[in-house]
């Protein structure tokens, strides 16, 4: 599945509203079931306080001969040596917008979280998730010349760099959630 697509404008969202209600409705029930990666769980729970709706993410799955669990969220740093190659799955949070300032303000930030290491972390646009919804963006982790791919074979060398990257992420989203939550508050 193709999940990322070049940069579009935004568009007029008329359902916006009524969409994110759903959204967040089908996010507390995920949340409750357990079936949200739980490293994920404490992001996600900023983004009802918050205009913005996420109806997608992953924490990135690493897949060897050592973990054959496609879900597993474990570290890699315990297999060095054992796997030679990994199956990716990537890393991502998708965010569907609404033309209004406090959006624009998240892209631009999101933007820039991924222009300081576009060959690791990359923003644009979901084209899966824009088919759903409109206004959709997604920012990820993979290597440039996997970003077009969902999942990809990588060495151990270079899944390390991923898992690296993915952690950065991970860490700069709270940071930006938190400051997109208190602009919206004002």
């Amino acid at each position: 599945m193709e999940t990322f697509a070049g940069p579009k404008p935004f568009v007029d969202n008329p359902k916006y509203k009524k969409n994110r209600s759903g959204t967040l409705e089908i996010l507390r029930n995920l949340i409750a079931t357990g079936r949200i990666d739980p490293p994920l769980v404490h992001f996600w729970n900023f983004f009802p306080r918050s205009p913005t709706v996420i109806p997608s993410s992953c924490i990135g799955h690493f897949v060897h001969e050592r973990q054959s669990d496609e879900y597993n969220t474990a570290r890699l740093a315990p297999y060095r040596g054992m796997a030679q190659t990994v199956h990716c799955r990537i890393a991502y949070i998708a965010f569907v917008l609404e033309k209004r300032m406090n959006d624009f303000v998240l892209c631009r930030d999101l933007r820039a979280l991924a222009s300081r290491n576009p060959g690791y972390i990359q923003f644009a646009s979901s084209g899966w998730f824009w088919e759903q919804s409109v206004n959709t963006c997604q920012i990820q982790v993979a290597l440039e010349r996997k970003k077009l791919k969902e999942c990809f074979w990588v060495t151990y060398k270079e899944v390390i760099l991923l898992e690296k990257f993915r952690d950065i992420l991970i860490h700069e989203q709270k940071t930006i959630a938190g400051n997109h939550i208190l602009l919206a508050g004002k």
